[in-house]
């Protein structure tokens, strides 16, 4: 499915493939927050996951290192305002719920606002809007894990950034209730530039978190790493079905993963007639937005170019080149058959 996707031969028939996967006993789950529990792993939906171990015979004995390291790529700092560049109240400090803010991945406005979060369950479970106190100022000290505390304040709530952009007079009224308010306006320009200033203080991809590591500042998780879910098949299915020709047999596997994510029956209706490749990717990113399918999704359906040069301005120079990525230069030194073995087209060489 790399180069001939639009080929019927590439596409397996997608009754089969669905129907393969709930005989060998995997379901969707109810609630798709809990696909991604720490306190959840190898669940039903769960096809292939890497799994770690916290066990000294595969670990340094501190289990400070190593294991997985995807529970820091997608954490902004949640300490600071990006509105006002202030540190947060009762903020300052570490959280094993937060995750360690190393700002790796920061999410497009594009993603976020793809989602209708009035009806979609996914947006919660997806992505961070609201942070709770993490320090306690009667005894002025964090909590021994970094928990989110609770000690009788006006509101637990100190730190809300919605998707949504936010005015003057929505700020005041949030800072009258103790509660920094950042807007996808104080984070992102209107065409979806991120702000500067706002590049360290930005939304929290929720799947990778990890809070059953030892202490705040914990480098190490051992969280599994899912690598394929029913979820992702039932969009296979949909996908195979829309490139045979038929819209309606794709409706039908769509609706079937968004009953789980509808907060109400009238939610997310799918209009078959509607659905074409760039609506399938458009699914595929609210529902596996952060599980390292992307560049392939996009490589794959040969949409890549259009899509980021549409909708992610930090990536205005991508080219029909970067389907490929380089051949690094210490593996084309080792050819001996240089003439036949070369570098992928758009890539300097020696």
């Amino acid at each position: 499915m790399q180069r001939n996707y639009q080929n019927g031969y590439y596409y397996s028939d997608p009754v089969q493939t669905v129907s393969s996967c709930l005989l060998l006993g995997y379901k969707l789950l109810d609630d798709f927050e809990d696909i991604f529990s720490t306190y959840n792993q190898n669940n039903e939906e769960v096809i292939w996951a890497v799994q770690f171990s916290k066990s000294e015979k595969f670990n340094t004995s501190e289990l400070t290192t190593g294991g997985n390291g995807l529970h820091r790529y997608w954490v902004g700092n949640y300490n600071k305002s990006a509105r006002t560049q202030e540190i947060v109240p009762r903020m300052y400090g570490h959280s094993i719920f937060y995750g360690r803010e190393y700002r790796h991945h920061m999410m497009t406005r594009y993603f976020l606002t793809m989602f209708n979060q009035a009806e979609d369950s996914r947006t919660d479970g997806t992505i961070q809007t609201a942070w709770l106190a993490l320090w306690n100022d009667a005894i002025k000290a964090e909590d021994a894990f970094g928990v989110p505390i609770k000690n009788g304040a006006p509101t637990d709530t100190v730190l809300y950034k919605p998707l949504f952009n936010v005015d003057d007079a929505m700020a005041a009224a949030y800072k009258a209730r103790g509660i920094a308010i950042d807007g996808l306006n104080h984070i992102y320009q209107p065409d979806g530039t991120p702000i500067a200033a706002a590049r360290s203080w930005y939304h929290t991809m929720k799947k990778h978190l990890d809070p059953s590591r030892f202490v705040p500042k914990d480098e190490a998780s051992h969280k599994e790493t899912i690598i394929l879910r029913l979820g992702d098949v039932y969009l296979m299915a949909a996908e195979s079905a829309l490139m045979s020709g038929n819209q309606v047999e794709a409706a039908l596997y769509i609706d079937q993963l968004r009953a789980r994510a509808r907060k109400f029956p009238a939610a997310l209706p799918v209009v078959a007639s509607e659905i074409d490749i760039n609506y399938i990717m458009d699914e595929r990113a609210r529902e596996l937005g952060g599980e390292l399918q992307r560049w392939f999704d996009l490589k794959r359906t040969h949409t890549m170019v259009d899509r980021i040069k549409a909708h992610n301005p930090d990536s205005k120079a991508i080219a029909i080149e970067h389907e490929l990525r380089p051949v690094p230069q210490s593996e084309l030194d080792k050819v001996t058959n240089r003439d036949a073995f070369k570098q992928n087209p758009g890539y300097p060489t020696k």
